[in-house]
């Protein structure tokens, strides 16, 4: 009987030695469980490198002020995976290399969520890849309306997994409002400095031409103003850009409008005001929010250019929030010297929505369960129904995954930077523009 005794008291001792053994495992299994946000820009082009190396201060700055609560969760917060998505050469971007990107990230399993892109063109390149993964993605500056259209031929490309109820919720969302909105309120402030007519310019690229299309049809339907004339740049260098720009200047000046607006981005605006400055143009010069940024001076050609100058932008990086106010000390703090630039702040917030949907999916225990694709999609309701205390608003998304709230300002440059003048919301925008129409 005493064997027996002694037989089963070992045995026991043995077994508790393995579930020991099992639990410790379980649990070293549990702490090591890796998490971290991807982010495409251009970071590899230097025509973009202040508003990119903001964008990256914004990603970098939520990372780090997430990683205590992570850990209590027993996740480990890695660094972002930086993927610049251009030319080998800098010289623009890149759609093979933004495809390339968003595979790069999907094959790197503790990456959860897609912060990015800057440009509109390349998130209709990597949107549907992300997509059919299943990972939520986020943009801080992507304003061209069909990347959330809800139209079925739009859905399909763009959202497949989505459209085809695979998914319950989008996968993209963005945390600015679109050009279906920022061209017209340009139209808006034209007309309320009395602008009466304008030459309309835009550089050929999908950002630029959108722009100038949305801001040109408000500003003649629904506001009287007059289109003198329209020119496009060639932006296939920087010579061509130069020598179109001097063209498309000389042709704008003998129409004599009050107004020349450049849907264009930085890069091609700059020589643009530049060459018009040159052609004896001595009115106002319009942008949208490709050109909100203190760089602009120098493409612009100094502050000699510079006058009569304005822009207007997809939210509010002036507006004085306390969760701004933490933002800009934290950067300051982290990046002495960064002049901040105008999407700094919203990346911020698209890393801030992301990280909170990946640690409530954990906290939920549905981040550790099932495929990559279930575990990845098991953040997007919690992106979709956020209600984010932002650093321009409080951010919650329609069910397109555009803002429900409509934020827009206009600038003007003054000295050596843009200074805001006004802000545009659902108070005196028309009702009926939508970020989708």
């Amino acid at each position: 009987m005493k064997k027996l005794v002694y037989l089963s008291t070992a045995l026991a001792f043995v077994a508790s030695l393995s579930l020991g053994r099992g639990a410790t495992l379980a649990a070293h299994q549990q702490a090591s469980m890796s998490v971290r946000l991807c982010t495409s820009a251009p970071y590899n082009i230097g025509a973009d490198q202040h508003l990119t190396r903001g964008l990256w201060n914004g990603v970098e700055i939520a990372t780090s002020q997430w990683r205590g609560k992570f850990k209590k969760l027993h996740l480990i917060l890695g660094k972002p995976l930086e993927l610049p998505d251009g030319k080998a050469d800098g010289s623009a971007v890149d759609p093979a290399k933004e495809a390339s990107n968003a595979r790069q990230c999907l094959s790197d399993s503790s990456s959860y969520a897609y912060i990015g892109t800057l440009n509109s063109s390349m998130a209709q390149v990597s949107e549907p890849i992300i997509d059919r993964a299943g990972m939520g993605m986020i943009s801080p500056s992507n304003t061209n309306p069909v990347l959330t259209s809800p139209l079925t031929k739009d859905r399909s490309t763009y959202e497949p997994l989505f459209q085809s109820h695979t998914l319950k919720y989008p996968t993209y969302y963005r945390v600015v409002n679109t050009d279906a909105l920022q061209g017209p309120v340009g139209a808006l402030y034209m007309k309320k400095v009395g602008i009466k007519s304008f030459y309309l310019v835009d550089d050929q690229q999908t950002y630029g031409a959108g722009l100038a299309n949305h801001m040109g049809s408000f500003a003649t339907s629904k506001l009287g103003l007059s289109e003198s004339g329209t020119g496009h740049l060639d932006t296939s260098s920087t010579a061509a850009t130069a020598t179109s720009a001097a063209a498309v200047a000389r042709q704008a000046v003998a129409k004599s409008p009050d107004a020349i607006y450049c849907g264009c981005d930085e890069p091609y605006a700059g020589p643009m005001l530049k060459a018009a400055r040159r052609a004896g143009f001595k009115g106002y010069f319009f942008g949208g929010d490709a050109i909100n940024d203190v760089s602009f001076g120098t493409f612009s050609g100094g502050n000699a250019n510079l006058y009569k100058t304005y822009s207007t932008t997809v939210g509010d990086p002036n507006k004085k929030t306390s969760v701004a106010g933490t933002f800009a000390r934290l950067e300051k703090k982290q990046f002495p010297g960064f002049v901040a630039g105008p999407y700094d702040g919203l990346a911020y917030d698209a890393s801030n929505i992301a990280l909170n949907a990946i640690y409530k999916s954990a906290k939920a225990g549905t981040l550790q369960k099932g495929s990559l694709l279930k575990r990845r999609s098991s953040i997007l309701k919690y992106i979709r129904t956020v209600h984010w205390p932002g650093t321009s608003n409080v951010i919650s998304f329609d069910k397109n995954g555009d803002l429900t709230k409509r934020l827009l300002t206009v600038w003007k440059w003054a000295g050596s930077n843009w200074s805001l003048l006004t802000a545009y919301t659902d108070k005196n925008i028309p009702s009926y523009l939508k970020s989708t129409p």
